[in-house]
């Protein structure tokens, strides 16, 4: 941690803001995230901005930029989209290049023809998505379902793609991209230091955004990895973790900025 004041919060969604895909939103928890958003943008230097940095495609994010008032670019897709809420525009990132998009759509492809030919595959993909392939497992499967499923299809394209394993599903993200480049580019975007960012997530592909931030938090219920390596792990779970961060962060920016000293 820094002695620097706190002023995003950067947010990873499944299993922070939510419990994951099934998971309802905490309505409680959104109204008083939202009032935060309003508090501030009407001034309060003590309030960090809210965005998020998740693997969700664009609408989803859209959807929830909505939902909690947030002001400020976020990132879907693990860092390679981003939605600028203040021009009503999204922008893929600067080096996600016209070789890469070509190879996605490659990747995209092969794996309609791989995975969606035979009706007993036990994978589905995420829809709405243009620079990373989201695999599902269709119930009762499981992601290691997933992965073991896959092998052969992840071995033709490692070159190419990195794979990443949580347990809900397996991505894959064009090499050298991942929501830690991403972070660099919301920092250029924004004009707000890494530094002064507190950066929460659960699984260890997080860390990749994480450990830039000046603050790193994981809820309770993080993986292992991810609790041994943060500032704060939070006493709560997904969704109430969001709210407890946030005290947190206020409480640090009284203490820090001066003109909340005493």
């Amino acid at each position: 941690m820094t002695g620097q004041p706190i002023e995003l919060i950067v947010a990873d969604i499944d299993g922070c803001l939510t419990g994951g895909g099934r998971s309802l939103v905490d309505l409680d928890m959104a109204r008083r995230l939202r009032q935060w958003q309003l508090q501030a943008a009407e001034g309060d230097p003590a309030i960090p901005r809210l965005v998020f940095n998740t693997g969700r495609p664009l609408a989803y994010v859209l959807a929830l930029v909505q939902t909690f008032d947030v002001r400020l670019p976020s990132l879907a897709e693990c860092g390679l989209v981003m939605w600028i809420p203040e021009e009503r525009r999204s922008a893929l990132h600067p080096d996600y290049d016209e070789r890469r998009r070509g190879l996605f759509r490659d990747l995209m492809a092969d794996a309609e023809e791989e995975f969606m030919a035979g009706a007993d595959s036990i994978v589905h993909f995420e829809a709405g998505k243009f620079s990373q392939l989201t695999l599902l497992a269709k119930d009762p499967h499981r992601s290691r379902d997933v992965a073991e499923a896959a092998r052969d299809f992840l071995a033709r394209w490692e070159e190419h793609f990195a794979a990443e394993l949580t347990p809900a599903v397996l991505n894959l993200l064009p090499r050298g991209l991942h929501k830690g480049s991403g972070l660099d580019w919301l920092a250029d975007v924004t004009g707000i230091a890494p530094e002064r960012m507190a950066g929460i997530g659960d699984n260890l592909g997080d860390l990749e955004f994480m450990e830039k931030c000046g603050f790193s938090a994981c809820p309770n219920n993080a993986r292992e990895g991810v609790i041994a390596r943060c500032d704060w792990v939070l006493d709560s779970g997904p969704a109430a973790c969001m709210v407890e961060l946030y005290e947190r962060a206020i409480a640090h920016n009284r203490a820090v900025l001066p003109v909340h000293r005493s």
